[in-house]
């Protein structure tokens, strides 16, 4: 959640208190800034949601106007209490389908999930020398390093070194999905 050059913590508190009151949860910020205007990003989830599967976005449970209603009223705190300098479009949202982790402790939920993860520097694991993007199954925590099973061998990658990571979900092939199912024959 870190917000360069920002009050965090005041952010935070607001942005709390307004999705505490539609029954929601502070998922994570996100500051976009730029020269014309910057760009503050509030990711809403269910307030006490426990992921089951991973898959679930939170969409089914966070409504548009439930979300709509935290934008006007956090929008309206921010200008008031004048905690983001200049032009700027406030966005408010569920973490969606592919949520991006803003703590290693978010990442819990996750174990035996697909997971896309960034690094800042190349990895210097031999296995996956110079490579800095992996994908792959969530398989444990410890400590603050996470370990992706990828290309059926493991990785350990530090929460400090990784750039960004998010869940990355999984689609049924459509063709798949539409073909028919084919059923043995009958005997007779």
């Amino acid at each position: 959640m870190l917000l360069p050059h920002l009050p965090t913590d005041d952010i935070t508190r607001l942005a709390e208190t307004f999705l505490r009151h539609q029954g929601l949860s502070l998922w994570g910020l996100e500051y976009l800034p730029s020269g014309k205007r910057s760009v503050l990003r509030v990711y809403a989830d269910l307030a006490g949601h426990a992921e089951s599967s991973g898959q679930d976005n939170g969409v089914n449970g966070v409504l548009l106007d439930e979300l709509a209603k935290v934008s006007r009223n956090l929008s309206v705190a921010l200008d008031a209490e004048d905690l983001i300098p200049g032009s700027y479009v406030l966005e408010v949202s569920s973490p969606g389908l592919d949520r991006k982790f803003f703590s290693f402790e978010q990442l819990a939920e996750y174990v035996t999930h697909d997971i896309e993860a960034a690094l800042h520097d190349p990895c210097l694991d031999p296995e996956f020398s110079g490579r800095k993007r992996f994908k792959g199954r969530l398989v444990a925590l410890a400590g603050d390093t996470l370990t992706l099973e990828v290309d059926n061998r493991e990785v350990d990658l530090a929460w400090p070194e990784i750039k960004s990571a998010r869940l990355a979900p999984k689609f049924e092939d459509p063709e798949k999905a539409l073909a028919p199912k084919k059923r043995g024959k009958k005997k007779k």
